[in-house]
């Protein structure tokens, strides 16, 4: 990935909130990565599958249709989700952050 790739994530990483950012394969492999001291393959075969799961619902309801952002919220975060066909970059923020 390219230096300029590096800017944006430290852009994002720079927001108010913005806990964590993973950017992973579309096969689910880790590629870029703020998370520290914890378990990476937890998070991105948990979200890899989630992705899956989210596209086949997509698909039942339209086959033509795509998913290419998925957004949900707890009580402590908030996760954002945006699917392309080759990556999946995941952002996890804390949205009382101000």
């Amino acid at each position: 990935m390219s230096s300029d790739v590096d800017e944006y994530l430290k852009a994002i990483t720079q927001c108010k909130g913005v806990d964590k950012i993973i950017i992973m394969s579309g096969d689910g492999f880790p590629i870029k990565t703020t998370v520290v001291n914890e378990d990476i393959t937890q998070y991105t075969y948990t979200f890899w599958h989630l992705a899956k799961k989210v596209q086949q619902l997509v698909k039942t309801i339209d086959i033509n249709d795509d998913v290419r952002l998925v957004r949900f919220r707890s009580k402590k975060n908030e996760t954002l989700m945006a699917l392309d066909n080759q990556y999946v970059m995941i952002i996890i923020q804390n949205p009382k952050v101000e």
